[in-house]
């Protein structure tokens, strides 16, 4: 083996788990519809029929006008989604001027269902430590039979902040009292991307330096919640957008050198190349806050699509030259694994890209089975083209996000 496999990284290795039995997109789109519905009216003081049903219609319209449907999105895993909502589908809101009472279980707005007051819902701090409590289950849940220790683990969140994190917690529930814990935190989408270059630093600095060992295998576990962060107060296009798309994730995978896969017949994704650039002139074009009682996404949704337009493709190409590919000529032997926040966004990127149906399946499906995890979506693509018979060693992959800032990522792999 030459010099540059020996010294390769790759990606392998990855385990997800479904953080919640996934509700069905229609239902989902109704039940939040309602739960809008009666946010705004015991808000603004109104518990009649006429006026609530008034509220509903404008809520549904929206959702109609803004909201991805099930051509889209089959179903989404909600941590903290509705459950046990059969019962509310078909009936109304209000009966004789006084809301109904509903057997339905929304712990962030236990009050606003069951007391019909607080429709503002849980406050921040107590949805963080919500998040945290089922994230350290989740995360065991992906650790579940593994016994050897990593070097290191990357926790990768852009939806709950805590410290000692879920995976603080994880080693010391194991006993792992020498893996060193990073975090890569409120980077979006794109944050997967840069968790796998921290990643493949660290293993390539310990290779090199004399001050710690030579590590083995890092892992990266993303744990994303976006179900903790539903406003349900306001139905302005940005917010439906979020409440019908967004949805959670928990996923890890390990990063190796490409020696130890070969000795253990394991394939991989080798990394190629990486490229982060921020376009200019767009730091307030699309902005999170950690608000309460929820985080805060602020979207120039036009002003988004024209930056992206304006500089994706040649991005894209000066990626690829990094490596030798000229895209033009070599477009069509790649396979793509573009960030899945939303399927017009996939359709847009395959339109600016000239790609075909087939070279955007894996980012459709996985926005269709799984709507947008934000920094999970990416690793979810990873895992089925690693999986896929019909993509053949030896494919150059390439993975491509974008985030707030605006932030384009890229990362080349080659399926080994």
């Amino acid at each position: 083996m030459d010099v540059y496999s020996d010294n390769a990284i790759v990606l392998s290795d990855f385990f997800s788990v479904q953080s919640s039995i996934p509700l069905p997109q229609d239902d989902s789109l109704k039940l939040l519809a309602l739960g809008v519905t009666k946010s705004i009216a015991v808000k603004s003081g109104i518990s009649s029929e006429t006026e609530v049903n008034k509220i509903f219609k404008k809520v549904n319209s929206a959702f109609k006008l803004f909201g991805a449907t099930s051509k889209s999105i089959k179903h989404r895993s909600m941590v903290f989604g509705p459950s046990d909502y059969s019962n509310i589908l078909a009936a109304n809101l209000v009966e004789n001027n006084q809301f109904v009472n509903f057997d339905i279980n929304f712990s962030l707005y236990d009050d606003l269902i069951h007391r019909h007051t607080n429709p503002s819902g849980a406050d921040l701090n107590k949805r963080i430590l919500m998040i945290c409590e089922k994230s350290i289950e989740l995360v065991e849940s992906l650790y579940q039979g593994e016994t050897r220790p990593p070097d290191d683990i990357i926790h990768v969140t852009s939806t709950g902040y805590i410290d000692p994190n879920p995976i603080d917690t994880l080693a010391n529930n194991r006993k792992w009292y020498d893996t060193i814990i990073s975090n890569c935190y409120h980077r979006g989408c794109n944050a997967s991307l840069q968790a796998i270059r921290m990643g493949h630093d660290f293993l390539k600095s310990s290779m090199y330096n004399d001050f710690e060992k030579n590590k083995s295998r890092i892992d990266i576990v993303h744990t994303e919640v976006n179900s903790a962060h539903m406003d349900i107060g306001k139905y302005d296009p940005m917010n439906v957008i979020f409440l019908s798309e967004f949805s959670d994730g928990f996923i890890r995978y390990s990063v190796r050198p490409q020696s130890s896969i070969i000795h253990n017949g394991l394939n991989g994704l080798k990394i190629l190349s990486f490229s982060q650039q921020l376009i200019p002139n767009t730091i307030d074009c699309s902005k999170v806050s950690t608000a309460s009682p929820v985080f805060l996404l602020e979207v120039n949704t036009l002003s988004y699509i024209y930056s992206i337009k304006k500089h994706f493709k040649n991005f894209v190409v000066n990626l690829c030259r990094k490596v030798g590919i000229d895209y033009d000529k070599e477009k069509s032997k790649l396979v793509f694994a573009i960030q899945p926040s939303g399927a017009e966004y996939i359709k847009k990127i395959g339109k600016m890209l000239h790609l075909s149906d087939e070279q955007l399946y894996f980012s459709k499906n996985v926005m269709y089975e799984y709507g947008d995890m934000t920094s999970a979506g990416l690793p979810y693509i990873y895992r089925d083209i690693l999986d896929s018979d019909d993509v053949p060693r030896g494919t150059k992959v390439l993975g491509i996000g974008y985030a707030q800032g605006i932030i384009l990522g890229g990362i080349v792999f080659e399926k080994v």
